[in-house]
């Protein structure tokens, strides 16, 4: 009876999750080609979350290259079912590449259900913005099999409005700040990557044909796309020059309403906050009532004090938002690794359409680029990297109720990059999704490291 005892309280401890993974591990590296891992996740009948910041679940670390079934046992009423494929080259460099290149990958699907995968071919610089070149490639087999894309393969991104047009952001080209007549600047700030000097100006100085945020607009199936400029009203947003180089670029997530309307969630937004303090980045929200057309600032999030101590910034640089809708309420999640370190993705929702956020948690430890999909049986799925390639599970898209990070790249801090940690998702089935991802220590026909883009299929089945 002693001994029963002993061993339940072994089973629930995390020793044994951990020691457990590990052993998993090694069973990879001398496994058979399909590798099974079981894994029970007993959660306690408590208000605490499932992931809290001070007490992260085990990660579950899935093979590198072959097949992997994953039975998770959530909870009484929900176990699942858990098959990630073996990794599928989509692409493969032909020589060395450096930091930028076969990088920063996105998935998506046309109207003729061919899948498109496309990858950035071009230094992740800001000389780079507005010419930026990109590989392609297409699938007519769900990511089995990927061909060379070309342009018959029609695209269909972007944002699909109410209306039947496809709305797409777009970043110009940044323009030689010697040419300019600018304003006078309101300060400075170093940035925390390549340690060179930002220098602002109030947006709302600058001429007319430095404002505005540009997207491109197909109005109908089949039609060419614009390049449009949209009205952008944001009284304390800031525009910076860097290298001699004024940017007007944006990045984001746009969702369209209940009511036809626009929420978009863009960076970098630099602005002047209520002090007159200079806030380097941060993530804005903006609303259009007319299809794109004019953006106004709904609110921003920007002040998520930092669980790390950098000198003289006790806030992070929230960047790289995600948004999606639950229940009437939009959520955002959103990175804040930077320079100084990889640091927590962060959940907030609003309750009032955008006006206004609760406070922000920590939902990871780490990680770059969220990107959220639900999929038709009603799961949530979370995925982002850094320093590898991750996702997690939800029953709900909830603010607090995700399952352990499941690792397709496992990497630890202070090592080689292996992967740019970017990732994208997409549906292929009610139970199936697709996830792409670059994994740089791939090797070619003559055992050479290649950078590779790669997709797995991963399927949930309820038990």
């Amino acid at each position: 009876m002693i001994c029963y005892r002993w061993l339940i309280k072994l089973v629930r401890c995390k020793l044994f999750f951990c020691l457990f993974t590990v052993l998993c591990s090694i069973a990879n590296l001398f496994g058979q080609s399909r590798d099974t891992f079981i894994y029970y996740i007993h959660r306690k009948e408590t208000k605490q979350s499932l992931l809290r910041a001070d007490k992260e679940l085990p990660s579950i670390v899935a093979s590198v290259d072959r097949q992997t079934i994953l039975d998770y046992y959530y909870d009484k009423a929900n176990s699942f079912t858990i098959s990630i494929s073996e990794p599928i080259t989509v692409s493969q460099a032909v020589k060395p590449e450096k930091w930028g290149f076969f990088q920063f990958p996105k998935i998506e699907r046309n109207r003729n259900g061919i899948v498109i995968a496309s990858w950035n071919m071009n230094p992740d610089d800001i000389s780079s913005y507005g010419n930026r070149q990109i590989g392609r490639a297409f699938s007519d087999n769900e990511g089995k099999d990927w061909k060379i894309w070309n342009s018959s393969v029609e695209r269909d991104n972007g944002v699909l409005l109410q209306n039947g047009e496809r709305i797409v952001l777009h970043n110009p080209a940044a323009i030689d700040a010697n040419f300019l007549k600018l304003p006078e600047q309101i300060g400075y700030h170093k940035d925390s990557y390549s340690g060179e000097e930002k220098i602002f100006y109030k947006y709302n100085d600058l001429s007319e044909e430095l404002k505005g945020i540009s997207f491109y607009r197909r109005k109908g199936v089949g039609k060419k796309w614009d390049l449009e400029r949209s009205e952008l009203i944001d009284g304390g947003l800031l525009r910076s020059v860097q290298r001699g180089l004024l940017s007007n670029y944006l990045e984001g997530s746009i969702k369209v309403l209940s009511n036809d309307n626009l929420i978009g969630a863009f960076y970098p937004t630099p602005h002047m906050d209520g002090t007159g303090r200079i806030v380097n980045s941060g993530v804005s929200f903006y609303k259009s009532t007319d299809n794109g057309k004019i953006w106004a600032l709904s609110s921003r999030l920007d002040k998520i004090k930092r669980r790390h101590v950098v000198p003289n910034d006790k806030y992070y640089s929230a960047s790289e938002p995600d948004i999606y809708i639950v229940d009437n309420k939009v959520i955002c999640i959103v990175r804040t690794t930077d320079g100084f370190g990889n640091f927590p993705l962060y959940i907030s929702e609003s309750v009032d359409v955008g006006k206004s956020w609760s406070k922000p948690y920590p939902v990871t430890k780490h990680g770059v680029y969220p990107q959220f999909l639900k999929l038709e049986n009603g799961l949530c799925v979370l995925s982002y990297g850094r320093p590898g390639v991750y996702f997690r599970l939800s029953l709900t898209g909830e603010t607090k109720e995700w399952t352990n990070e499941i690792s397709l790249i496992e990497a630890s801090e202070g090592r080689d990059m292996l992967t740019c940690g970017y990732t994208g998702l997409l549906s292929i089935s009610e139970n199936k999704f697709l996830l792409i991802y670059s994994d740089f220590k791939d090797t070619d026909d003559s055992n050479r490291e290649r950078k590779t883009i790669k997709v797995r299929e991963i399927s949930i089945v309820r038990n």
